[in-house]
């Protein structure tokens, strides 16, 4: 039984109890690379086994790989260019190198990615900061060698150089002891003291930086070689500090940041709390508040189908959920088909590279995303039809709020997912540039209303801010349907002349699959104007009087409207996004609909069919 249980406003444990549990406890989170008895036990897993040559191949890439110093110019870039390019391409892939060639040598243990891995983390050592230009302070642009700063990058790189210290210590001191003195002496620098001396900003947030740069620093203190009196106050201010995280999920478990967020954050906090079981003997348990049993049914019910998921706010598509300490948390609060999902290897973290994921995976299950999925608090319902997984006609459809973390102005929108793709389809995260988290955020396409499937009201979008809404929504059931209805007239501004938007969208699971789609419009004065544009993963075609056909590479998804009511443009977008057009490609294919009689009150009426 926990001594402590962490909820969101329960006790953290004291500095002096911590250290007591800390000193009472043998702190073994993995085995040791020298431990070859465990590690081959590791790696005749049937699970594991087939993936170990894939890891062995990508660390030999890895070692063969040259690394380009970290430039000063590199962080100047962003600052002239508007994007990170420069910076990613000289720091990103130490991290994932990092990772895959300690969990290689634990694995192998033939000291072959020794050299490696002594060059590799000596380099990162070499790096003035392990910042991203996008976290440096304001008119600095280059970071501070006297005040290093803590972001994700730095709680990610110290967390993994921690990590190896802990895994291959002897190993590495064989080359030479100055190493290890080395590595942390810039934990302590970069990561430890800095911690300890100031409070952050991300300490008092509730989305994904708390998790992710808590579990950070709780990894390096424990991991690398500090005494308990450091260990014990960075875990106390670090528990104190996570509580925060679990309030930033509605009370049915949703995460407004999505599941690419939901994967960072949630995965990050499960690693910590894995560290802290073991460090403390239980005595603390990071499992117990109510909410968490919910947060973690949530990747479950967003999945469309294999790895694509419903990608609201600043998610991209595909999001892969792997992980060996949310399995490990997801078994403990009794979430079955979490632990399958994340022991499905699906999606872009779908490789086992991390030595923790790889003593922790969960041996695969089947999984299989349940046929409802409705979250009051959060606004959201994903629906689905009859047949298998890739098979099916998919319904996902949100309300909530435009003040949400990562928000996009995107109130009611809605995708229709068929046989694998997103035909009807939300665009997700855009390229991050450095406007792109300032106030000119809602001029890029995929945060304004524009380029998601919500209209243009007499010309006008949703605003921002947690006061621009859905109301009334609720969950509505009919014979072989189910849906939800809400008011979207909440989420536009005075300007947009609207008195009520009442927005139904329902799946049919009966002879004739399709999805049914209502707006149903009162405008305050007379000949309102209404623009709906819907953007597709395939193609849009006009096929004729009253449809329009969304062509994917598996499939028809046929539009149908009434020709007397709306008039219909198919057009092509250039949107410039390098993020977008990894996905869609340089051009984005649009319908917009737009009524052909204004008046006081108007009824949009869609149907979406699938075909083969």
């Amino acid at each position: 039984m926990a001594a402590y249980v962490l909820t969101r406003e329960g006790d953290v444990p004291g500095v002096d109890e911590l250290a007591r549990m800390l000193d009472g406890n043998e702190f073994a989170p993995m085995p040791r690379a020298r431990d070859r008895e465990a590690w081959t036990a590791i790696a005749r897993r049937p699970w594991i086994e087939g993936s170990i040559p894939g890891l062995l191949q990508r660390a030999e890439e890895a070692a063969g790989s040259d690394f380009p110093q970290v430039k000063a110019t590199d962080y100047l870039s962003y600052f002239r260019t508007d994007v990170r390019d420069a910076h990613n391409a000289s720091a990103r892939g130490r991290t994932s190198a990092l990772a895959t060639l300690t969990a290689a040598e634990c694995l192998e243990h033939e000291g072959r990615f020794l050299d490696a891995l002594l060059d590799l983390s000596w380099a990162t050592a070499e790096e003035t900061s392990w910042i991203m230009p996008p976290h440096i302070r304001t008119g600095e642009m280059l970071p501070d060698a006297r005040e290093p700063a803590i972001d994700l990058r730095v709680a990610g790189v110290a967390g993994l150089l921690a990590q190896m210290v802990y895994l291959l210590g002897p190993e590495m001191d064989d080359l030479s002891p100055m190493w290890r003195r080395r590595i942390v002496f810039e934990i302590e620098r970069q990561v430890i003291d800095p911690y300890l001396r100031c409070d952050w900003h991300w300490e008092r947030t509730a989305m994904n930086w708390n998790a992710v740069c808590n579990s950070g620093m709780v990894a390096a203190a424990l991991l690398a070689d500090f005494d308990t009196q450091t260990r014990a106050r960075v875990l106390h201010k670090a528990l104190g500090s996570v509580r925060r995280f679990l309030t930033g999920f509605t009370p049915d478990g949703g995460c407004s940041e999505g599941p690419g967020y939901w994967a960072y954050g949630v995965g990050n906090y499960a690693v910590m709390a894995y560290y802290v079981h073991c460090a403390t003997g239980g005595g603390v348990d990071m499992l117990g508040d109510p909410v968490l049993p919910a947060v973690f049914a949530y990747p479950t019910g967003i999945v469309l189908s294999g790895r694509t998921v419903a990608n609201f706010a600043d998610c991209p598509p595909q999001v892969g959920f792997r992980g060996g300490a949310v399995a490990w948390a997801a078994e403990r609060l009794g979430v079955p088909q979490m632990v399958a999902l994340s022991s499905s290897g699906t999606g872009r973290r779908g490789h086992l590279n991390n030595a923790l994921d790889l003593c922790l995976a969960a041996q695969p299950a089947d999984f299989s995303a349940p046929p409802e999925f409705f979250l009051p608090d959060l606004n959201l319902l994903i629906a689905r039809g009859k047949g298998a997984d890739g098979e099916q006609l998919v319904l996902a459809v949100k309300g909530g709020h435009n003040g949400e973390y990562h928000n996009h102005n995107d109130v009611g929108a809605f995708i229709v997912h068929w046989r694998g793709e997103s035909l009807i389809c939300d665009l997700g995260a855009g390229n991050y540039t450095r406007a792109f988290f300032t106030d000119r955020r809602y001029e890029f396409l995929t945060t304004r209303s524009r380029g998601h499937n919500v209209p243009l009201i007499n010309g006008v979008e949703q605003r921002t801010g947690s006061e621009f809404c859905a109301t009334d929504f609720g969950l509505e059931r009919s014979d072989g349907g189910i849906g939800v209805s809400m008011d979207l007239a909440g989420a536009y501004p005075a300007e947009a002349g609207l008195t009520s938007l009442k927005r139904t969208v329902a799946l049919y699971r009966d002879d004739a699959e399709r999805v049914e789609f209502v707006d149903e419009l009162t405008f305050e004065r007379d000949a309102g104007d209404y623009e709906l544009p819907l953007y597709t993963e395939g193609e849009f075609r006009a096929t004729g009087a009253g449809t329009v056909e969304a062509r994917g590479e598996n499939g028809v998804l046929r539009v149908a409207f009434d020709p007397d009511v709306l008039e219909v443009c198919v057009e092509e977008v250039e949107h410039g996004d390098a993020r977008l057009a990894g996905h869609f490609g340089p051009v984005l294919s649009r319908c917009v609909l737009s009524l052909r009689t204004k008046g006081r009150t108007a009824l949009v009426r869609l149907q979406f069919v699938p075909a083969d």
